[in-house]
């Protein structure tokens, strides 16, 4: 089965669903350099590249909790929306130059922004800690 393909009946015979979602994350973090990333395309592709996220993560999940699909056919939307979820980490992997064989470099950080924000911290607490043995240095220095 492909994503977005519509199922036993015509496209002007069926009902649609409505989900309206409104994103504003505060500005430099991470969920807003997504949305940049996102809206840096035309309306059109930005919406399809919000449903392709939403189906490489969730169309097999959701047709196994609701859907009516034969087994075979929801097997088949399962390893179609793992197939494209293998592609996107791919992708990643190539565009960031990561090594093919995934290491755990993040212990207990369930998010990737409270570890940015850690690292930010961290390197400030050095750059303050730094400057204060400079100051250290130099009291030291004039006192002798």
């Amino acid at each position: 089965m492909e994503f977005g393909k519509v199922q036993n009946m015509s496209k002007s015979n069926q009902k649609r669903e409505n989900l309206t979602l409104r994103l504003q994350p505060f500005e430099d973090t991470l969920d807003a350099q997504i949305l940049h990333y996102i809206k840096r395309d035309g309306v059109k592709q930005q919406n399809q590249k919000v449903w392709q996220a939403l189906r490489m993560a969730y169309a097999a999940i959701a047709y196994l909790e609701g859907g009516n699909l034969t087994a075979q056919q929801l097997r088949q939307l399962g390893l179609d929306n793992f197939n494209a979820l293998l592609q996107h980490a791919y992708y990643v992997r190539q565009s960031l130059l990561l090594p093919e064989t995934p290491q755990i470099l993040i212990e207990d950080k369930s998010q990737t922004e409270d570890y940015v924000k850690s690292s930010q911290e961290e390197e400030h607490k050095q750059e303050i800690s730094q400057s204060e043995q400079t100051l250290l240095e130099k009291q030291s220095g004039e006192l002798f």
